[in-house]
């Protein structure tokens, strides 16, 4: 099944595919956006506000010996506050209630 909810069929040969959430979330975050995907994936819950739909961009994710790490922008520029559209909000919104009623399920 793709985003439109329509199963793909061939003969009797049936694919049913789905896109988790939270990818499709920071794919439609990338497009919308423009963000680096190091910027993208250093974001944290506190970088977005809810509610006037935007997202503070004050740190990338680099690698360095082989361990993944968050450290500050290369430029000055890259510090920065981008809008989002509101469905995007809504959807974060989302993701961050379902990511603290797992936590409180299942503990940090």
């Amino acid at each position: 099944m793709d985003d439109t909810g329509i199963p793909y069929t061939v003969g009797d040969y049936k694919i049913e595919k789905t896109i988790p959430e939270q990818i499709r979330v920071l794919f439609n975050l990338a497009v919308y956006t423009g963000l680096r995907k190091s910027e993208l994936l250093a974001l944290t819950w506190s970088d977005i506000d809810f509610d006037r739909d935007l997202l503070q961009v004050s740190k990338a994710v680099t690698v360095v010996d082989g361990t993944q790490i968050c450290k500050v922008p290369k430029t000055r520029a890259s510090n920065r506050t981008v809008s989002i559209l509101h469905f995007l909000t809504l959807h974060l919104h989302k993701l961050q209630v379902q990511q603290t009623e797992y936590r409180l399920k299942w503990g940090p």
